[in-house]
């Protein structure tokens, strides 16, 4: 009584992305919130990719599937969270570059 073989195979791939996002995350450092955005990516592909394997013929039993499907969605809504605290870093960062870059040409064009 157990899911589709290939469903957990990317679930547990989805689970390891996520798990390297959450590793990989420094809102301090730019490029390592944007090795968090693609842990995050890889792992949407993979739910992506187990949601195939989510209909009822592709399960023995309805525990199994129910389990499963509480999984992904667990997985789901940690990439949601995760995604919007990486995608506001990254704003952050952008918002920075460009305030501290109009301050530098401000001091230019006075002191020109």
């Amino acid at each position: 009584m157990t899911p589709h073989p290939r469903l957990m195979s990317h679930l547990q791939s989805a689970e390891d992305q996520v798990e390297r996002a959450r590793q990989s995350w420094d809102a301090t450092d730019l490029s390592r919130c944007a090795q968090c955005a693609e842990h995050l990516h890889q792992a949407a592909v993979e739910i992506r990719a187990a949601r195939q394997f989510t209909g009822e013929a592709t399960f023995q039993g309805a525990d199994s599937a129910s389990k499963a499907r509480q999984r992904l969605e667990r997985l789901q809504n940690s990439v949601n969270r995760l995604g919007r605290l990486v995608d506001s870093a990254i704003a952050l960062h952008r918002g920075l570059a460009l305030h501290t870059g109009m301050d530098e040409a401000v001091s230019t064009e006075v002191d020109a």
